[in-house]
């Protein structure tokens, strides 16, 4: 049997992730999650294979206790681990530039704590917490969500000045990854960091003023991917392509920064 934990595996690409997954009675699926409140679309699935336990991933505490509850099911290992859960600030603060702080200091330095925090911070915790049990699997494999907006040729050719807290983030797992990589080379380890493409996960239906904001951002990504028809993706195609993409990475891919594509044609 071969065993994934999910991070935020509530809803959208992560709880796709689950869906997927679980198909294969033969996988161990852990959905993890930062409340159990919010856990209907997971017991819905009615998969004995999927096991949904409490994990946020700023706390650590959390994090070992969910990774000793995977250990009791799979005897001491987990083969895949994604980190999907992340924190992205709303449709009107992505929106802004940095220029568009003046006075809101404090404000601008939360935004950017928050997106830090859980995105960088959360996802060493989150790897960490899980090492040894990935060290004693069989696939050794960690995926983790990226977005090109953390690409730094892809923000300078379309000239993007906004969402810069969550484009930071992304950078910064995208050298992460890296790390691990590095660090984990000589004991067969393959982490990627990959951009699920532009993908319709909103729960809520943006307003017009949201929506017209959202329309400025396609007319920004176009100017690099002029044949790109502005469309999103959904949840259910972005998951098989990234897993797809994992499945075929091996060892000497470890460390890139990737598209739902597997090279870096983000759109």
């Amino acid at each position: 049997m071969t065993s994934y934990a999910i991070t935020g595996a509530s809803r959208g690409i992560g709880f796709e992730f689950v869906n997927q997954l679980s198909v294969n009675p033969d996988n161990h699926v852990f959905a993890l999650v930062r409340s159990l409140n919010n856990v209907q679309a997971l017991q819905d699935l009615r998969r004995p294979n999927v096991h949904i336990l409490a994990a946020d991933v700023t706390d650590i505490a959390l994090l070992k206790a969910a990774a000793q509850a995977v250990s009791a099911v799979t005897g001491g290992r987990l083969d895949v681990l994604i980190n999907n859960a992340a924190y992205m600030e709303s449709i009107d603060e992505a929106s802004r530039t940095l220029l568009d702080y003046e006075g809101e200091d404090e404000r601008l330095a939360t935004l950017f704590t928050n997106s830090l925090t859980t995105n960088v911070v959360g996802l060493v915790k989150t790897t960490n917490a899980f090492l040894p049990l990935l060290r004693a699997g069989r696939v050794k494999k960690v995926l983790t969500l990226s977005s090109a907006r953390g690409d730094l040729k892809m923000n300078m050719d379309i000239g993007d000045s906004t969402a810069s807290a969550y484009g930071t983030a992304k950078c910064a797992i995208n050298f992460v990854v890296a790390k691990y990589a590095i660090a984990l080379k000589d004991e067969g380890f393959t982490f990627l960091a990959i951009s699920p493409g532009v993908v319709a996960t909103s729960i809520n239906q943006p307003s017009a003023e949201q929506m017209g904001k959202v329309m400025e951002m396609i007319t920004m990504f176009k100017k690099a991917y002029p044949e790109w028809d502005g469309q999103p993706i959904s949840p259910e195609t972005s998951v098989s392509m990234m897993l797809e993409v994992l499945g075929k990475a091996g060892v000497e891919r470890s460390g890139e920064f990737l598209s739902q594509y597997g090279n870096q044609t983000w759109l």
